[in-house]
């Protein structure tokens, strides 16, 4: 909990104060100020150094204990791993294609790089606040439901971002689908636990399968997002990039139960 809070906390007050200096005294002293805060990083892990180390054992005895490209892809074979595999990839894939090209509209409808920050500061903060309160939604509505159909909610609200010009709308259309985000990144990890059987896929191969598939989404949102606009705009991003994100992650949900159904009657 503490370390995904002060993950947000910096992605929140790093989005804003990056805005606002680069709009009063420009892209040089923004970098320099970043360059900077990444030295005292370095000055404050240096001085905590060693005060938690694992143990020299502890930590041979983890040596050779990762994954094997041919285990993952058979754990991939788990119906119950893919799910929320192909979940958090088009998660991830949504994520970092909205994430990249909101500054780009907002820049290209007049916004100055302070309202641009603050839009960014506020999505990041609404993932701070809500991640830890979305498991009473999760509790109430089941794990399975929204991890199907709260990614096409949240692709749903990004498609409205083109019909908008002024701050005010996009920020709540963007927060709103920061919420949306929150609500599901939670339902899927409490899809991971309870879903997975540990007799099938071991949990660090689950975890390891699971975070790779994020790292992939956020390699691909930003390329395909490229590609859309380039042909398109960038309104376009938000728009056939949503709605084909969601028809493609609707078929390979469709593809992978199934598997799952062809395997159960064997």
């Amino acid at each position: 909990g503490y370390y995904v809070g002060s993950l947000a906390l910096g992605y929140s007050t790093g989005n804003f104060f990056g805005g606002l200096i680069a709009d009063h005294w420009g892209y040089a002293l923004t970098f320099q100020s970043a360059a900077l805060l990444s030295l005292v990083s370095v000055g404050l892990l240096w001085l905590l150094h060693g005060s938690s180390a694992p143990a020299e054992g502890a930590s041979k005895a983890k040596a050779g204990a990762g994954l094997t490209l041919q285990q993952s892809l058979r754990a991939l074979l788990e119906p119950e791993l893919a799910i929320v595999v192909v979940v958090a990839l088009f998660l991830n894939l949504l994520h970092q294609m909205s994430n990249v090209f909101i500054s780009l509209y907002c820049l290209a409808v007049g916004m100055s790089l302070t309202q641009i920050g603050v839009i960014r500061a506020a999505y990041a903060g609404c993932n701070a606040v809500t991640r830890p309160i979305s498991g009473h939604v999760v509790n109430k509505l089941g794990h399975k439901s929204l991890s199907y159909f709260g990614l096409p909610l949240q692709a749903a609200i990004l498609m409205l971002v083109p019909l908008f010009t002024g701050f005010g709308a996009i920020l709540v259309v963007y927060v709103a689908s920061s919420l949306m985000r929150a609500i599901v990144i939670v339902a899927n990890a409490v899809g991971l636990v309870q879903d997975v059987p540990e007799s099938k896929v071991q949990r660090g191969l689950a975890s390891g399968v699971y975070n790779a598939s994020g790292d992939l989404g956020n390699i691909l949102g930003p390329s395909v997002g490229g590609l859309i606009a380039h042909a398109t705009g960038i309104g376009g991003v938000f728009v056939i990039g949503s709605l084909g994100s969601t028809v493609l992650f609707f078929l390979v949900i469709w593809r992978v139960r199934r598997m799952h159904h062809e395997q159960s009657r064997v």
